[in-house]
C-alpha cells in the first residue's frame, strides 16, 4: 500500500491547514510542515561535516519543488 507525504513549507500554513482540512478523511494521505530550517540543507554551514558522512534525509528535488512551490508530494510504500 502506497501513502501519499505533502511536505508544506514552514512559512506556507496557510497551505498546510487547507491540505489538512482537504485530506481529513483520507487515510492514506499524510500532510507535514518542513521541520529543516534552509540553514541545516547549507552545505558551507560550520555542521556540513556530518558525522553520519551522507545526509540520509538530501533528496535535492524535493527540496527544490519545497522552495519553489512551497509544497512537494512524497509517494511512500509501506
Amino acid at each position: 500500500m502506497d501513502r501519499l507525504i505533502f511536505i508544506v513549507r514552514a512559512d506556507r500554513v496557510d497551505l498546510y491547514e487547507a491540505l489538512r482540512t482537504a485530506f481529513a478523511r483520507e487515510h492514506d494521505v499524510e500532510v507535514v510542515l518542513e521541520r529543516r530550517s534552509g540553514l541545516n540543507r547549507r552545505q558551507d554551514s560550520p555542521h556540513a561535516g556530518d558525522r553520519r558522512g551522507v545526509d540520509r534525509r538530501a533528496r535535492p528535488a524535493i527540496d527544490a519543488e519545497i522552495r519553489e512551490r512551497g509544497w512537494s508530494l512524497v509517494r511512500r510504500s509501506v
